[in-house]
């Protein structure tokens, strides 16, 4: 075996050009890149060995990285092998090349300094370029002499020209570095927009390729458990910055959603999000979770045409059927809230309805209140001919009616669409039941974009521009429709009829129907039907006597009784005549004896209250507290029902249009916030050191176990302690004492104008409960427990007074 003397600088330039070829054949890893806003002056310097790529063009030249003490750092790059040969900066294709990304700040004119050593006079000179482009201005850098000393050069070989590159615009541009002659050595580059500037010794440190950081995004609210859908807002406190985010989980970049508004959380979610600023690195990733209880659905509102509108992105799940194809969230301004969503990846595939089953599907939640056929339009875009058609269906099943929803020409513009493809088919789908359903949209061709999906029964209607609101979500399916006991009289409760949980038809297909009343212009109160709307089954002179909640026609109502017993019922009807002026009232799907054949014996024609059934006074026995149904059915049809109220005080005589109907809610412990109108409030379990007390009734009251004083703002009244609210133990108070307590309210308006309590407590416990609230445009403060002891513990501010700070509501 022969060998040769290899002498330390040889060793070197191939263990450099080895670890080379590693870092291009594995990929360089991700690197930051150097920002003007953290140089001196404006200054950039850069040492030549930490670029953060390399072109290697046919692999016959390369910068290699070459030590000596002489260097800046220790460390320089040469262009390898040193061979005299030349590349003018016409033809660079197989010249190396080191490029350095730089963000920066100053559009302009670069000047070009590069401290580097030509070894010999065939191999001192470079070339200089922006984002991959040399010109005459940045070509044949030189004047490195004398030749195997490291020195600063900035002018064109052979002359007094100096060598610039031109930055058209703030931001990342990348500096490119060409061999033009073979063996040259870069030890730093400097750019400045000054042509005075002269850089000497080793030149100023390098510029930092660790910028500031954008701050984090912040949420809005912060993550924790909801009840029902929640919108969430984010920010940064960097001023400009772009917002990215994911709601899987998912690590964000520049390449997911853009934050472009607030958006709506329907279920659990884990939503990471990161801001990126032009000169800053990226911020850190935030994170928040949603944990969102209660099935969300879309409510279906109580109108003869039944409008359902969805924003496409409010989807409540997807389907995993196909991994392949995914509906992702896309923005744009051109879209109802800034976003819709998109059936992805764009190739050109297509899936008919008989084989969804291997396409994309969104489901949306519908909580119906009408059953039958609805029609049904899409706002969306196609984005060509080959990207423009959906297919609807129920509860998972695509249908013929509802396949190949197409029409979105011209393309590439939103419109809404409701006929089949080349045809002037209505799209439709059939809704079995009222109650909850699942809407279903598959991707019928990727790529297809849909923005909002509207059902309606009127086959007449055609959406224009945005289309109507969307429809409101709740949670628990509809739990918006439990109405809870009235504010300044917990033994009772108001329906209005039409505000319905859910209908069934009879067994001969009759329905109750709602009826939009308008005689009240009359002025006569007896013609007047409250809200402007009843409910009735079409007179047909049909009667149900037996087997009756299996025979006749149904309403039910989800109410949350506070008390047990027995509650007396009034219903408000009007009677075309005296074969069509009777119905039937029970609870929890069970006729009640005491309820059946609640009969109108008033004149025919106008509106009356009646509570005179077959088996005496009207009435139901509730068993015990918490929530139950209460059923209404036809016995003669054609009776208009407007109103009902149910009431434990037997001497209790609604008149003309009787109590505004009760609040309805979620069931819960506290009553619903209206922030618009009560501004903060305080409970104070000693009134009497200093406090104004104002009210126009008063009574004391013992509080033998009253918590300390506490305060609360808006809605968060009832999260203070344990987060459960005010829970008086039982036994806390009786009406024999000259002892009391206080509640003092600040109020935002001069009126107090929603029929909604504000804040307050119920004791899951003892039942004992207080509650502030606005009933009949006056401010109302009430106390009761099971028994109904304590109901008349008020106190009530007049009709149309203005509350000023400080007023205490006592008790």
């Amino acid at each position: 075996m022969v060998s040769f003397p290899v002498s330390p600088q040889t060793l070197l330039r191939v263990a450099s050009f080895t670890a080379l070829l590693i870092l291009l054949t594995l990929g360089l890893p991700a690197h930051a890149v150097y920002f003007q806003s953290q140089a001196v002056d404006g200054v950039i310097s850069i040492e030549a060995e930490n670029f953060h790529r390399q072109k290697n063009s046919g692999q016959t030249y390369s910068w290699s990285s070459v030590s000596d003490v002489a260097y800046s750092g220790g460390n320089a790059i040469q262009s390898l092998p040193e061979d005299s040969v030349r590349y003018e900066y016409t033809a660079l294709s197989n010249s190396a090349r080191s490029d350095y990304d730089i963000d920066f700040v100053t559009p302009g004119t670069y000047v070009v300094w590069v401290r580097g050593m030509g070894p010999n006079g065939s191999s001192d000179s470079v070339h200089v370029g922006m984002n991959g482009s040399v010109a005459a201005s940045g070509a044949s850098l030189s004047d490195f002499q004398p030749w195997g000393t490291a020195r600063w050069a900035s002018v064109q070989n052979g002359t007094a020209t100096k060598v610039t590159v031109q930055v058209n615009s703030a931001g990342q541009h990348t500096l490119n570095l060409w061999m033009r002659e073979s063996g040259t050595i870069i030890d730093k580059i400097v750019l400045t927009t000054s042509t005075s500037y002269t850089p000497s010794g080793m030149g100023p440190a390098e510029t930092s390729q660790t910028a500031t950081s954008a701050a984090a995004p912040s949420f809005s609210p912060a993550g924790g458990s909801f009840t029902g859908p929640v919108n969430v807002s984010l920010s940064s406190a960097t001023a400009g910055a772009s917002i990215y985010y994911t709601q899987d989980g998912s690590t964000p970049s520049a390449a997911s959603t853009l934050y472009t508004g607030a958006f709506t959380l329907s279920g659990s979610a884990t939503v990471k999000a990161l801001a990126v600023a032009s000169g800053l690195a990226n911020s850190s990733v935030a994170q928040a979770d949603y944990v969102i209880s209660g099935a969300a659905a879309f409510r279906q509102a109580l109108s003869p045409d039944g409008d359902i509108v969805m924003e496409a992105e409010h989807a409540h799940s997807q389907s995993e059927l196909n991994p392949a194809y995914t509906w992702q969230m896309k923005s744009s301004a051109n879209y109802v809230g800034g976003q819709a969503m998109q059936a992805l990846p764009e190739d050109n595939i297509r899936f008919e309805y008989t084989s969804v089953s291997s396409s994309a599907r969104m489901d949306f939640r519908v909580d119906f209140q009408q059953a039958g056929v609805y029609y049904v339009w899409v706002r969306g875009l196609g984005p060509n001919g080959s990207s423009d058609s959906i297919h609807l269906g129920v509860d998972g099943s695509a249908a013929s009616g509802g396949a190949n929803l197409s029409d979105f020409q011209p393309w590439g513009s939103v419109r809404w669409a409701g006929v089949q493809n080349a045809t002037t088919t209505p799209i439709i789908v059939n809704i079995p039941s009222t109650g909850l359903h699942t809407v279903n949209v598959w991707m019928r061709e990727s790529g297809t974009i849909i923005d909002r999906v509207l059902l309606t029964r009127d086959g007449s209607f055609v959406p224009s521009g945005n289309g109507p609101a969307e429809t409101p979500q709740t949670a628990d399916s509809g739990a918006d429709s439990v109405f809870l006991p009235k504010v300044d009289d917990r033994s009772m409760i108001v329906v209005e009829a039409e505000n319905y949980r859910q209908t069934t038809a009879a067994s001969n297909g009759q329905s109750w129907q709602l009826f939009d009343d308008v005689s009240y212009v009359t002025g006569d109160p007896k013609s007047t039907v409250s809200a402007e709307k009843a409910m009735q089954v079409p007179d047909n002179g049909n009667r149900y006597t037996s087997n009756v909640p299996a025979q006749s026609a149904g309403l039910t109502y989800k109410v949350k009784f506070e008390q047990s017993g027995t509650y007396y019922v009034w219903a408000r009807t009007k009677s075309p005549s005296a074969n069509s002026n009777t119905l039937h009232v029970g609870l929890n799907g069970s006729l009640s004896a005491a309820g059946t054949s609640l009969t109108d014996s008033s004149t025919a024609g106008v509106y009356e209250w009646i509570n005179q059934a077959s088996g005496g006074v009207a009435q139901i026995t509730v068993s015990s507290a918490g929530v139950h149904t209460v059923n209404v059915w036809m016995d003669k049809d054609g009776v208009l029902l407007d109103k009902l109220v149910l009431t434990r005080n037997s001497a209790f005589i609604p008149k003309l249009l009787g109590p505004v109907q009760s609040e309805q809610g979620a069931y819960r412990s506290y009553p619903s916030t209206p922030g618009s109108t009560l501004a903060s409030w305080s409970f104070d379990s000693d009134p009497s050191g200093g406090s104004t007390r104002d009210g126009v009734s008063q009574r004391e009251l013992t509080c033998a176990s009253c918590p300390s004083r506490v305060t609360g703002i808006q809605d968060k009244a009832y999260q203070f302690g344990s987060g459960t609210g005010l829970d008086l133990p039982a036994g806390a108070f009786n009406l024999s004492s000259a002892v009391g307590f206080a509640v003092e309210t600040w109020v935002k308006f001069s009126s107090c104008t929603t029929a909604q309590g504000m804040v307050g407590s119920v004791s899951p416990s003892s039942s004992y409960q207080w509650v502030i609230g606005c009933e009949s445009s006056r401010v109302v403060a009430t106390m009761s427990d099971s028994n109904g002891n304590g109901s008349g513990i008020n106190c009530k501010v007049a009709p149309g007074r203005i509350m000023a700070p400080g007023t205490t509501l006592c008790w």
